[in-house]
């Protein structure tokens, strides 16, 4: 649609599709056709991400707003490599810049939540050039049972549009499968897809996990109290209201009210591999995550959306993980994902959570 083709291809705001939930941003601005001037925002699950940039006499200033709790790799557009300043300092030593490198007419930099300002000389239009519309992937109901099989199928708006695809999770490049007919998938798969046209950039990569469990060994027990609070409450004096299985640490497909509840989820994760994992808890209001019955991440008390993290090493086999969660009024979100030096950060997959005994 047209706004998101504005936001995404000319202010240059894009989720990274490895990182989901724009924990990771994507910003490459497109300094095409007579435009001289975008200014865009977009809501995300941490804050605002804001992109505005204007173009005069080839002198280009951008800024840009990352909310807490999330980066973002930038694209600064440059004509001959000439050095980019953000504020007064040289960009490459400002605080909370990192440079990456030179990818053809831009600067690339790593930046950590803020406010930045940059601005580069010699910046000259790009010829318009239209990009493919986004492929999306069917289902959207990523979860299946054991033993089952599904169909994915894989659309594009341009019916001439070429769309590739992987189902191994890999990046997507000139040799990977033409899609041409619906894929039958029986176990865990993660496809990336891409449209490609003559004449056109390429459309947005899109991405999908589908997990495949089953309903009598995974899942996660949670409970829920009813109760007006400001910080989290000694659970074990409490009565739970109502109780159920779910398969994500999210308040997706479990029964809350609009406000004023908590929530207890408790159930076992497979760890496969000797390793130091990072967990993160990203919730609205208070939230708190045990491994091993111990308190890992205290994210608990009254605020907006906000991730914090905790490593620990664990060795492989079952370990006890826990999430308890309140909500007092506005936003209601809850998450919990987890990294290592062999796994992307990632929501905890469904197939490695087992229902909690005991």
């Amino acid at each position: 649609d047209l706004i998101i083709w504005y936001y995404e291809n000319l202010a240059g705001i894009k989720a990274d599709p490895d990182i989901p939930a724009f924990k990771h941003i994507l910003m490459k601005p497109g300094v095409t056709g007579d435009l001289t001037s975008v200014d865009a925002s977009c809501n995300s699950i941490y804050g605002k991400v804001k992109s505005g940039w204007k173009l005069g006499n080839s002198k280009f200033k951008w800024d840009i707003t990352i909310p807490a709790n999330a980066t973002a790799t930038v694209y600064v557009p440059t004509l001959n490599k000439e050095e980019v300043m953000e504020g007064n300092a040289m960009a490459s030593k400002a605080d909370g810049v990192r440079f990456i490198k030179w990818d053809d007419r831009y600067a690339v930099f790593e930046i950590k939540s803020g406010n930045y300002a940059f601005t580069s000389a010699g910046v000259k239009m790009m010829t318009t050039v239209p990009y493919v519309s986004p492929t999306v992937i069917i289902p959207k109901d990523t979860l299946f049972t054991m033993g089952s099989k599904s169909i994915i199928k894989i659309t594009c708006a341009d019916s001439a549009a070429e769309i590739r695809y992987t189902r191994d999770g890999s990046d997507l490049n000139e040799s990977s499968p033409v899609y041409t007919q619906p894929l039958e998938i029986s176990g865990n798969t993660v496809i990336r897809a891409q449209a490609f046209m003559q004449g056109h950039h390429p459309g947005i990569q899109t991405k999908e996990i589908f997990n495949f469990v089953d309903p009598a060994r995974n899942g996660i027990l949670w409970r829920r109290y009813s109760a007006k609070v400001i910080k989290l409450p000694d659970l074990e004096k409490m009565n739970p209201v109502a109780t159920g299985v779910a398969y994500q640490f999210r308040l997706v497909k479990i029964d809350v009210p609009l406000h004023n509840f908590i929530l207890q989820l408790k159930s076992y994760i497979q760890i496969e591999k000797d390793a130091e994992y990072t967990f993160y808890i990203n919730s609205n209001d208070g939230s708190k995550l045990y491994l091993d019955d111990k308190l890992l991440v205290d994210n608990d008390g009254e605020h907006g959306a906000k991730e914090m993290s905790n490593k620990i090493f664990l060795n492989k086999g079952m370990h006890r993980i826990g999430v308890e969660y309140f909500n007092g009024g506005g936003g209601k979100v809850l998450s919990v994902s987890y990294s290592s030096a062999a796994i992307p950060y990632q929501p905890i997959p469904e197939y490695l959570l087992f229902k909690f005994k005991g």
